[in-house]
């Protein structure tokens, strides 16, 4: 059974209001991941799993050519060691991974990354209070890779149906097609011509995106130190964009304009049945 490394997987995380109904939850996880920025093929699989304590959906994608493949945090997964309803923190040199009753929750990417940090961002981006820190160094992963003990499955989706790849490729073959005629019809009418080199479409590797994740810890910080909290937080295109409050608008104010980045601030609203001011601000990551 091949073993993929956590350099190619990908993660994402869907800030949701709600729910999303059984019968079309495939299809919203699908079409999230066909709107980032994640690379993708026809060989494209993923796993998902809902926070209710944060209202998010999160997401692991990866490749899966022939044959079984386990992804490396999911051998931490322990059927004999499972504590019903424990949060398992596990964290290692280059990624954490929390679980619970053996399922995965989170995956997310790391980089020099304090335990503090990981901390801060469980508990006020996940809204996760009680759980259990466990450290795993590279030989204990190594171990885990060559031991035989039994591996857990879990349900895992192709991005792509037969048919609906196929209908993918004639989409895009069609669409390029038509381009290159727009591109032909608009050169000709303007009595210019020039050779279109059409790009080759290569398959591409994940890349480890681990900005999101220092960006946001970033921010985290800077806002306790005006003791602001989050009301909600989305990524959306290489931007992310926060709901903060505070019963005083000048720390809301001061806030924005003492970060070290651009902020810009959509709107700020008082709440007069909570007395609390509210800012909507959006930051490039």
């Amino acid at each position: 059974m091949k073993i993929l490394d956590i350099e190619n997987i990908s993660t994402l995380s869907i800030k949701v209001t709600e729910k999303i109904e059984k019968r079309n939850l495939l299809k919203f996880i699908r079409t999230t991941i066909f709107n980032s920025e994640v690379t993708f093929s026809k060989n494209s699989y993923f796993y998902f799993y809902y926070l209710s304590s944060s209202s998010t959906y999160e997401i692991i994608l990866y490749e899966k050519s022939l044959g079984e493949i386990i992804l490396e945090p999911f051998l931490l997964l322990n059927e004999i060691d499972i504590v019903k309803d424990l949060v398992l923190v596990y964290i290692t040199n280059k990624y954490f991974f929390v679980s619970k009753n053996n399922q995965p929750m989170i995956l997310k990417k790391i980089s020099d990354t304090s335990t503090d940090d990981i901390i801060i961002y469980l508990e006020q981006i996940y809204k996760i209070q009680e759980y259990k820190l466990i450290y795993v160094n590279d030989e204990e992963i190594t171990n885990l890779k060559k031991s035989d003990s039994n591996l857990i499955k879990c349900i895992e989706y192709p991005l792509f149906k037969k048919k609906s790849f196929t209908a993918f490729i004639i989409f895009l073959i069609v669409s390029f097609i038509l381009f290159i005629l727009s591109l032909f019809i608009f050169y000709h009418s303007n009595n210019i011509i020039k050779t279109v080199s059409p790009n080759t479409i290569k398959e591409q590797t994940f890349i480890n995106h681990t900005k999101p994740l220092d960006t946001t810890l970033d921010i985290l910080k800077h806002m306790s130190r005006y003791n602001i909290h989050i009301n909600q937080i989305s990524f959306i295109n290489k931007k992310i964009k926060i709901s903060l409050y505070n019963s005083d608008k000048s720390k809301l104010i001061n806030f924005a304009l003492t970060y070290k980045k651009d902020i810009i601030i959509k709107s700020i609203k008082y709440d007069k049945d909570r007395l609390l001011h509210s800012m909507e601000v959006i930051i490039e990551i």
